[in-house]
């Protein structure tokens, strides 16, 4: 890869995280309330994939909504879930290592 490749790399690894930071709990809750629309089981396996990251990038929205979650039975919180410290916004998903 050139430097530019690595920077437009990062930059777009910025920005996605930064987009799943702010804007992933409405998302959320819309496929939520559509998931017999598609694949159900799938569908709370993604929406909790990134309302995990979003809480680890730092969102308070998306540590709410997983804690509602948790609660009301609607998803299981994992076994072994990310660490508590915040994740950076250059930072790469688990699930993209």
């Amino acid at each position: 890869m050139t430097r530019n490749d690595d920077k437009a790399s990062d930059l777009s690894l910025e920005t996605f995280n930064r987009v799943v930071h702010c804007c992933w709990v409405p998302v959320a809750h819309h496929l939520l309330q559509h998931e017999t629309e598609h694949e159900p089981a799938q569908v709370r396996r993604v929406v909790h994939e990134l309302l995990l990251w979003a809480r680890a990038l730092g969102s308070e929205p998306a540590r709410l909504m997983l804690s509602e979650l948790y609660a009301n039975r609607t998803l299981t919180p994992p076994s072994n879930p990310f660490p508590d410290e915040e994740a950076r916004f250059g930072s790469l998903p688990p699930w993209l290592r």
